[in-house]
């Protein structure tokens, strides 16, 4: 996304924790934490390995359903803390209009969504360009993961 908006820095948002019932399901082995479970192998590591050689920026981002947010921080930040391309972690939330004035980015390329965006011969640049002329307080745009590596492969 970086070549197509002049100035951008390279910054993705990597989830590693997804809504499980009450609970959350963080993709990385662990265990004993109330509305927490693990997975037996690590989805992150080759990843993350993969962005700190190509300095980029991450996101590590979580949906904690009745999770306690400082524990799930906790328990990612010591996984992957370590990693020089880890930036910071966040909350699954819903952006947009309703924050006004304040700075909102948004996450685009979901799976999902493909249908329409599968169209595009650059759908981060016309997705882009779209979402920054018409919000006047988008900061930042952000390519989910599920879908990155198909639409910037390395």
């Amino acid at each position: 996304m970086v070549s197509r908006f002049p100035g951008a820095i390279t910054e993705v948002i990597w989830i590693v924790g997804i809504l499980e019932g009450q609970g959350t399901h963080l993709s990385f082995p662990g265990g004993g934490e109330p509305n927490i479970s693990f997975s037996i192998q690590d989805d992150n590591q080759g990843a993350l390995d993969m962005f700190d050689q190509l300095g980029f920026r991450v996101w590590l981002q979580v949906e904690p359903g009745d999770a306690q947010v400082e524990t799930l921080f906790d328990l990612i930040l010591t996984r992957y803390g370590n990693h020089s391309c880890v930036i910071g972690v966040g909350v699954d939330v819903e952006w947009g209009w309703r924050y006004y004035p304040a700075p909102v980015a948004f996450q685009i390329g979901y799976p999902a969504d493909k249908k329409w965006w599968g169209k595009y011969s650059d759908p981060a640049r016309t997705i882009g360009e779209a979402i920054l002329k018409t919000v006047p307080n988008a900061m930042g745009l952000f390519w989910v993961d599920f879908t990155a590596l198909e639409v910037f492969p390395p």
